[in-house]
This record gives C-alpha cells, structure tokens and sequence, in this order.
C-alpha cells in the first residue's frame, strides 16, 4: 500500500486482487491519475474513481471504462475539470457545442481538440479569442512594445474575422450548406 500511495505507478506490478481495491486504486490515482489504466475493469467504470484520476492527471481520461467515455453529461462533468479531457472524447462528443464550450471556458487551447465544425463555430471561437486578448490586455507585463504587439495582433484577428473566406463562410468537409429557409 506504501509504495503506491508514494508512487500510483506501483499499481501496475500489484495483483489483480489489489488492482480491484477500491482503496488501493483511489491512492494509486491520486498519486497518479494514469494508474487508473492498471485498475480492475470495474473500478475503471466507477464514476468518483475516473473523476479522481482526471483531476489528478487530465490524460487518465483516455482509461476511463468506454460507457463513461460515451455519456455525455459525464463527459461534461469531467471536461469542467480538466478542458484538456476533450483530446480523449468521441468525434460526437467533439461536436458538442455545449461540452466543447465548456472546455474551452477555462482553457481556450482546447478548441483544438473541437471537431472542425465547432472550430469554425463563430460565436465560440470569438469567445476563446475575447478571453485571450482580455487576459492579455491586462497583464502586469505588458511593455510598449508588447502593447503595440498585441493591438497588432487584434488588429489581424478583427480583419480575419471580417473575412467572409476565414470564417467558415463555407461548410466543413461532410457538412451541407445551410440554406436559408
């Protein structure tokens, strides 16, 4: 039990009888959330135990039992916690705008691992560019120089995003066009 308290790695080289223990398990996951792809099958599909190991490590998610990996409102309880969870998530899941927004909400990076069509969703990615530059503007660092980089920068992101050609004015592969009703 030591040894994977101090090292949740150590779960991969106890038995199968160990690998089933609930206690064992929530030590070694909180040591380490990837010990969770050591855990019993069962405890891999245990709610509380998969949010333990992605608040410990984000990328345990990809462990998780494949029915937790499917259920959509679990799948957002866990990318509330971690945003970087949406890297492991189905392509259905990716297209969610509800899940990717909220992933997106604390770390604007995971609209990379939105499907296309939500990458070229206006609105959210209008969000993620806001809460950048805003976090931004107001930094303790900014020095004349990276001021002027950043209106700079702004000014690119406003022409772009005027840009009939950049924002998505045409579907993603696998996407009709709408048509106005």
């Amino acid at each position: 039990m030591e040894a994977v308290v101090s090292n949740g790695w150590a779960l991969k080289y106890v038995g199968k009888e160990l690998q089933a223990d609930i206690g064992i398990v929530i030590a070694a996951v909180q040591s380490n959330g990837y010990a969770l792809q050591f855990a019993a099958e069962e405890l891999r599909a245990d709610r509380q135990m998969v949010l333990q190991a992605t608040q410990t490590s984000g990328g345990a998610w990809i462990y998780a039992a494949e029915d937790l990996r499917l259920d959509r409102e679990f799948v957002l309880e866990v990318v509330k916690q971690h945003s970087k969870a949406l890297k492991y998530v189905s392509n259905e899941l990716a297209d969610d705008r509800e899940i990717v927004a909220e992933a997106v909400k604390s770390n604007g990076g995971a609209l990379k691992y939105a499907s296309h069509y939500l990458r070229t969703d206006h609105e959210l990615v209008m969000e993620v560019l806001l809460q950048k530059l805003t976090a931004f503007e107001f930094s303790n660092i900014l020095e004349d120089d990276v001021r002027a980089d950043c209106l700079r920068a702004r000014a690119k992101v406003n022409r772009v995003v005027k840009s009939p050609k950049s924002c998505g004015s045409r579907p993603p592969p696998g996407r009709p066009p709408k048509h106005p009703g």
